[in-house]
């Protein structure tokens, strides 16, 4: 019993966490003729910031330890041999469907001692220009995001 109970429970967490990230799942059928409006939660830090963990499939938890640990995992820091480190990275996300979205991510840390490090992140995401139209297809304006 305690197994089947394990079980709904990660199944409810995986679940809820999806709705969460993805935004909320609706029937296709049921926009028909409204709007489409997009629900969801930041999904933008599921977005890889350096190219290194990137490339192996967003992977910077199980890496070695390095500039770009506070993004996955800022306990790493610990484990880096460097005394301090900064790096700035610059993304331009979707580039052949759009190009005015980016992400730009700003890191460093500065080792205190063997046991202390103390770093911090800057993270920056622009989603560029938006057009907004009506159900119709008709223009009702633009806003630039950053």
């Amino acid at each position: 019993m305690y197994k089947l109970l394990k079980l709904v429970f990660v199944v409810f967490c995986v679940c809820f966490t999806n709705i969460l990230i993805n935004g909320q799942v609706s029937d296709p059928g049921e926009l028909a003729g409204e709007q489409n409006i997009l629900e969801s939660a930041v999904p933008f830090l599921t977005i890889a910031p350096d190219s290194r963990a990137g490339a192996m499939g967003d992977i910077g938890v199980a890496t070695e330890p390095d500039i770009n640990s506070s993004h996955w995992n800022p306990a790493k820091f610990v484990k880096i041999e460097n005394e301090a480190g900064i790096a700035l990275s610059y993304t331009p996300w979707l580039r052949n469907l759009i190009n005015d979205i980016n992400l730009a991510y700003l890191s460093w840390y500065y080792r205190l001692d063997k046991q202390q490090v103390i770093g911090g992140s800057l993270l920056y995401f622009s989603l560029g220009e938006i057009i907004f139209t009506n159900k119709f297809g008709d223009y009702e304006g633009q806003h630039t995001f950053n």
